[in-house]
């Protein structure tokens, strides 16, 4: 339910994504939500897994019917994906060469560096405030690195978060604290709102660095290649202390083995002490089972 201190808030955020002199007249609010963490049993307060579904249900019908127009995510973590009904609509927009979501996300210049560094930034945001679940996050991260998705990134400070896509459907969310428990969420229906945050969209993407998704697929590769499997071998019966696992002859034939370990270990197979011995971890033996 939709109140006076809803709509007003409303307004000013648009106002603050960009959009002058927003009026009610010229939307349609199709849902609403609001969530804080700490109120979720409480009246007016409750979870933003509906107008999630809802917004990816419209999205789908938009994918059948060949009516996407532009699709645009600017976001902070880029959380969208780790929703599996989302992740779905992505990978099926590619399969049918309709184009990918565009999605504009906050990533630091130095964790841009290596396909491990830019994986353990998202992993750690995704992560954040929930149990981490293996099997959902190389699931995540194979929809970036089969090229489902166009990233862009930035280091931009203090920007309404929204979703556009079908020509005339926005999801926006309150500005808020980056994974914030606490933001009213609206998804709303405008062509004029819609075109002027395309606009506001694609001046961000001409100031942000577009991502190789080819780094996301050098990570699963280093996760899948002989020498992770062999390290998760030899680790699964004993600790090794790094200089012994390397010597070994089918680990150091792997040309990126640093990049192995680094993968291993941003995925919490394995760890490493202070002393460079490693051991494997209960994530460690059930992907190496299921491996």
């Amino acid at each position: 339910m939709i109140d006076k201190t809803d709509t007003k808030i409303l307004i000013q955020t648009l106002m603050k994504a960009g959009v002058e002199c927003p009026r009610l007249k010229d939307l349609t609010i199709l849902d609403f939500c609001k969530v804080h963490i700490s109120e979720l049993n409480k009246p007016g307060w409750n979870s933003s897994k509906r107008i999630y579904e809802t917004t990816n249900k419209k999205l789908l019908e938009l994918v059948k019917s060949s009516d996407l127009g532009k699709c645009i995510h600017v976001t902070s973590e880029m959380r969208a994906l780790t929703d599996p009904f989302h992740r779905q609509i992505c990978e099926e927009m590619r399969r049918q060469n309709k184009g990918g979501f565009i999605i504009l996300y906050k990533v630091p210049l130095e964790q841009r560096r290596t396909a491990a560094s830019l994986v353990e930034w998202n992993l750690i945001r995704w992560g954040k405030g929930k149990i981490r679940r293996w099997e959902e996050e190389l699931r995540t991260i194979d929809v970036v690195a089969n090229r489902a998705v166009d990233l862009f990134a930035y280091e931009g400070q203090n920007q309404i978060q929204f979703s556009v896509f079908g020509h005339q459907f926005i999801l926006l969310q309150e500005r808020h604290l980056d994974l914030s428990k606490k933001k009213r969420v609206w998804f709303l229906k405008s062509d004029r709102i819609s075109q002027i945050l395309i606009i506001k969209a694609e001046s961000l993407i001409k100031g942000a660095e577009e991502i190789d998704e080819g780094m996301f697929r050098e990570f699963t590769l280093n996760l899948s290649s002989p020498a992770s499997s062999r390290c998760l071998k030899k680790l699964a019966s004993k600790s090794y202390e790094k200089s012994s696992l390397l010597r070994d002859s089918i680990v150091n034939y792997e040309p990126d083995i640093l990049g192995v370990l680094y993968s291993l270990k941003t995925m919490e197979f394995i760890t490493e002490d202070d002393h460079h011995v490693f051991n494997i971890t209960r994530k460690g033996y059930e992907f190496y089972n299921a491996f």
